[in-house]
């Protein structure tokens, strides 16, 4: 669930994260490797991941500001690319990534919650 495949199918990187975070959690504290890497570099976000098809990959990113994510990701088959995130509302964002093999390409993302009811109106008199 954590890293968007199951457990059978992690890689290396990825179980050597989730028992250092499971670690931690269970014990209050601990050795976590992949926090203090991502506190000595000062990411936002820190991730070793990949599989057998694609090759290790390492990426990591950090806020510019509130609403705009920069990352870098390295390694694997695809190559080095670049990605940065615009959040423009809480549900619409545009991404633009370079570089890997699929060169550039942007991408607009829209999300609603599907399930929620909206707030019913109250009848006035």
């Amino acid at each position: 669930m954590l890293f968007g495949s199951s457990a059978a199918q992690l890689s290396g990187g990825q179980s050597a994260q989730l028992a250092s975070t499971v670690t931690a959690l269970a014990t209050g504290g601990g050795f976590d490797v992949m926090g203090s890497l991502k506190q000595l570099t000062r990411l936002d976000r820190l991730v070793i991941g990949g599989d057998g098809a694609s090759g290790m990959t390492v990426a990591g990113g950090k806020y510019i500001s509130d609403n705009v994510y920069i990352e870098i990701v390295g390694g694997g088959r695809e190559g080095p690319s670049a990605q940065v995130v615009w959040q423009i509302r809480r549900r619409f964002s545009i991404a633009s990534q370079l570089g890997g093999q699929q060169g550039a390409k942007l991408t607009i993302r829209w999300s609603r919650d599907i399930g929620k009811s909206a707030p019913a109106k109250a009848a006035g008199k």
